[in-house]
């Protein structure tokens, strides 16, 4: 029924027409237009390959269609439910205030980089350690060197953790060090070790510099580099190690490979996790972006201007190290926004609110009506696309790379057991098969293993690794044919959901067109030229 009702609307509703309106106007949507400079605002956001399929047969229509779709969208928000947009369009606001704040600031900091460029360009080596009261960080200071020195067992979560411990000995470019221990480091260099509060513990530190690195990055690599070490002393964040440390403990990794935060009871973490003048962010601020900016929430994962508030993957380090890395950069994020609003870069309101807006409407009316396709759905879609999960023919073999002058000696094998000794093995010690593979897994071999009988050793035979001859055994064939659904359920799942949300979108789309009118001058849109003649 729905098809139907949308085959239908879009018949009666999307009117193409030669109605020939007013110069420039391609296009009337209820009261609205759009004219010839909106096709080619959209035509220049384009990718370079796209731009050329719009200027073939039929590519223009697609590209007007496109506008006509968002214009209404944009119309039916003042009739739809948008609660809980605000929060979106409060994400969008500060990427794009904290984007054109580091634009504007790097290109002014480029003008006098070169000073602290060169003085970022040393070499340096930090000792460090954090821990969580001042008289260990002091015991350890004054016993740094002595031969009753030791790392103490218990010490603090800090951004180089490594192993469950905080002491590190750090060597390389000065640049390369957190940007707030070089502004407290630096005017102490050379003094010996020092002990100061850090990240809501303490922490013992000695740092030396050594000679300029000339020439160690590229110009441009520099100067962002400097400019990132001077931002983040400028915004003065102030992580806090325990509360950090604490709300770890309580990160999970989701179904969708990022962290999540189990649970919260009464009296768990939830105090000030990292602060700058004029901000701050506690618990609650995590739990509830983790719990919402997830790829779920999107159509088509997260866009790149909110990935850094999105809940983050785990990294090799941990989840304390990955939350402190996480929220460093949702800080410095909201303080670049900040900063953004007070030079007076107030953002479009109109163009972010309302993207931020449609992209919640069609969040509430269509990603959120879904539910992951069931088994009968996902066997469905793949009877309806046999035809493209065709898999060519893959074989299994043993596979022995024996030194040339041994092969030059043995020659031709009867039985794999010959050289059995210069193949990968099992836990039983027994010759290990590939799995099934393509021909391309194979490299030069691809040939002869696809044109080799089963059961037979094949060899020797010049390898791609010099020195080494090749003996190989097919020892199964799986014909070309449909794939097996159950090998690959996990792709399966994820096309049919694709589809699913696809026909979704187009059907809500084509309900919304259904209340308005939609008249297009299909000759104005055949002729426009979004080069403007520069082919």
């Amino acid at each position: 029924m729905r098809s139907n009702y949308v085959w239908a609307a879009m018949a009666v509703f999307f009117l193409i027409s030669a109605c020939g309106g007013r110069r420039g106007v391609l296009a009337e949507v209820g009261d609205s237009e759009i004219t010839e400079e909106d096709f080619v605002r959209a035509f220049d956001l384009l990718a370079p390959a796209e731009q050329v399929r719009i200027l073939e047969p039929g590519g223009r229509e697609e590209l007007l269609d496109r506008l006509v779709t968002k214009k209404v969208l944009e119309l039916s928000l003042g009739s739809t439910d948008t609660s809980g947009a605000s929060f979106w369009v409060a994400l969008y606001e500060d990427a794009w205030l904290a984007d054109r704040w580091r634009q504007a600031a790097f290109s002014a900091f480029r003008d006098s980089a070169e000073t602290e460029t060169a003085a970022l360009n040393r070499q340096a080596r930090l000792r460090i350690l954090l821990v969580p009261d001042s008289s260990t960080a002091a015991r350890c200071a004054s016993e740094w060197g002595s031969d009753r020195w030791s790392p103490p067992s218990v010490t603090s979560l800090a951004p180089w953790s490594a192993g469950g411990s905080s002491y590190r000995v750090l060597e390389g470019p000065l640049f390369a060090l957190p940007p707030d221990l070089a502004l407290i480091l630096i005017p102490a260099e050379g003094t010996g070790p020092s002990v100061f509060p850090l990240y809501g513990a303490w922490a013992a530190a000695e740092l030396s510099l050594g000679e300029q690195i000339p020439e160690s990055l590229p110009p441009g690599a520099a100067d962002m580099l400097a400019f990132e070490s001077l931002s983040r002393r400028e915004s003065g964040i102030r992580p806090s190690s325990p509360a950090i440390e604490a709300l770890s403990r309580t990160m999970r990794v989701a179904a969708d490979g990022r962290y999540t935060l189990a649970e919260q009871t009464p009296g768990e973490p939830g105090g000030v996790l990292v602060e700058w003048d004029g901000g701050s962010i506690d618990a609650a601020d995590v739990e509830l972006l983790f719990r919402e900016v997830r790829p779920s929430a999107f159509f088509d994962g997260v866009p790149p201007e909110l990935e850094a508030v999105a809940a983050p993957s785990p990294g090799p380090a941990g989840p304390g190290v990955d939350l402190w890395f996480y929220l460093a950069r949702l800080a410095q994020r909201r303080w670049e926004a900040d900063m953004g609003r007070a030079s007076g870069l107030d953002p479009d309101t109109a163009e972010v609110a309302m993207m931020a807006r449609v992209e919640h409407m069609l969040r509430r009316n269509v990603l959120e009506t879904l539910a992951p396709p069931d088994s009968s759905s996902v066997m469905s879609f793949f009877e309806r696309h046999k035809e493209d999960l065709q898999i060519p023919e893959r074989r299994s073999v043993l596979m022995a790379y024996v030194p040339s002058e041994i092969a030059d000696s043995l020659g031709a094998v009867d039985d794999f057991e010959d050289v059995s000794e210069w193949a990968p093995s099992g836990p039983d010690g027994a010759p290990l098969p590939t799995p099934p593979q393509l021909p391309e897994a194979f490299g030069t071999l691809a040939e002869a293993v696809f044109t080799a009988p089963e059961g037979v050793v094949t060899g020797p035979m010049p390898s791609p690794a010099e020195n080494l001859s090749a003996y190989f055994e097919v020892v199964s064939v799986v014909p070309a044919g449909t794939a097996d659904p159950l090998e690959i359920w996990p792709l399966l799942e994820g096309w049919a959901g694709r589809e699913a949300l696809i026909e979704a979108y187009n059907a809500y789309t084509a309900e919304l067109r259904s209340h308005f009118r939609v008249e297009i001058d299909s000759s104005a849109v055949e002729s426009v030229d979004p080069w403007g003649g520069n082919y």
